[in-house]
């Protein structure tokens, strides 16, 4: 009998940007299109950088959307599936990570998110990601102090 094992493949961007997102401000990425990959899960790390100072949470918050039908219903939490500031509803999200930054000027990673577990162990056929900024002032003005990426996970027999 064959073994079923992990695979992961390369890591890939998530299109978003977070270069001056200011203290209380969401930004959602643009949806990542599952239906050719079929990945069983999706593991995001975010680094991102803070700002001049800290305060408030002195946190990051990183949210899961996603959509049943790739879209055409819409996306939860009134996401659009593109690069934009979020205005939707948080509540109808769920949250993946929290990154803590406690210091000004200062790069984190966030911990590995499970996607598929925020949707009840099953990634979405369109997913993607909203950071919602709670540092106590806007993050660095340089995006490529930020990085934004995903690996799929898929199953394989050996």
């Amino acid at each position: 009998m064959a073994d079923i094992k992990s695979k992961y493949a390369a890591a890939a961007s998530i299109t978003i940007s977070l270069a001056s997102l200011a203290d209380d401000a969401k930004r959602q990425s643009g949806a990542i299109d599952n239906s050719g990959n079929l990945y069983l899960d999706a593991h995001v790390q975010l680094k991102v950088k803070t700002g001049a100072s800290v305060g408030g949470d002195k946190a990051v918050y990183v949210y899961a959307y996603g959509s049943t039908d790739s879209g055409a219903l819409g996306y939860s939490g009134g996401a659009s599936g593109s690069d934009s500031a979020f205005s939707g509803t948080l509540a109808n999200t769920r949250l993946i990570g929290v990154i803590s930054t406690p210091a000004a000027a200062t790069a984190y990673e966030s911990d590995l998110m499970s996607v598929a577990a925020a949707f009840g162990g099953s990634l979405p056929g369109k997913w993607g990601v909203i950071v919602e900024n709670k540092s106590g002032s806007a993050l660095d003005t340089t995006e490529a102090n930020h990085v934004k990426k995903f690996v799929g996970i898929a199953a394989q027999s050996s």
